[in-house]
């Protein structure tokens, strides 16, 4: 690690609730449960990435928010006639990964985060 990760209380109960999501979707035979359980415990696990880029964003700043964008934007391409559960996940990639290009590499900089 290059050592530029912090935790914090907050992060700890972030984890615990996509735990229980990844558990609900390990246990679960439902597919759409297990689809809707998977997006929700991949965005609990990120919202400190996204307070962090909000924050910092020069330090989250990275091209894997564009190529993983552009990956997912694939998969939802490839998603095309298929029913809505193929294009949840796909969706919410490009969701994610797009915010956080737009957080880390074109919002504009307010004066005091340059500091």
């Amino acid at each position: 690690f290059s050592g530029s990760y912090s935790l914090h209380r907050v992060d700890w109960k972030f984890l615990a609730l996509g735990v229980l999501c990844i558990c609900i979707y390990v246990l679960s035979d439902n597919r759409w449960a297990t689809t809707v359980f998977a997006i929700c415990a991949d965005a609990l696990l990120g919202i400190p990435t996204i307070l962090k880029a909000v924050r910092e964003p020069a330090l989250e700043r990275s091209p894997a928010w564009l190529l993983g964008m552009v990956s997912s934007s694939l998969a939802l391409a490839i998603c095309v006639g298929h029913n809505l559960i193929y294009v949840l996940f796909p969706a919410y990639l490009v969701l994610f990964n797009g915010t956080m290009a737009w957080l880390t590499q074109v919002r504009p900089v307010r004066p005091r985060e340059a500091a």
